[in-house]
């Protein structure tokens, strides 16, 4: 997805700079933490526990992934409500989930 840049090129690297390091800290945290508990997940996605469960890796994913663009594209506009700290922990969830659908990938046999 294209992003358009900041017209003011100071702000602009370090917007990125922060992303960069919010990425980073993500895969990181995620690396050491312990699976993210589903009432959080919930929380944080907006949906029951149930809606989750029923719902496929796919779906959970694309969840995820367009609400952290969402939340980026606030954050790059400068929005009153836009929240690095939601940001991250959104970054977090879909590393972690994408990682865990990586894991549950059956491995092909060596040949």
């Amino acid at each position: 997805m294209e992003v358009t840049p900041h017209p003011n090129p100071a702000l602009e690297a370090a917007f990125r700079a922060m992303e960069a390091r919010a990425t980073e800290i993500s895969v990181e945290t995620v690396k050491r933490a312990p699976a993210m508990e589903a009432w959080r997940l919930a929380y944080l996605i907006g949906w029951s526990d149930d809606r989750i469960a029923a719902a496929g890796r796919a779906d959970l994913i694309a969840r995820i992934r367009t609400l952290k663009e969402s939340e980026r594209k606030r954050c790059r506009a400068g929005h009153w409500s836009a929240d690095l700290n939601r940001l991250t922990a959104l970054k977090q969830a879909y590393v972690q989930v994408r990682l865990e659908a990586l894991r549950a990938r059956p491995r092909r046999a060596a040949a």
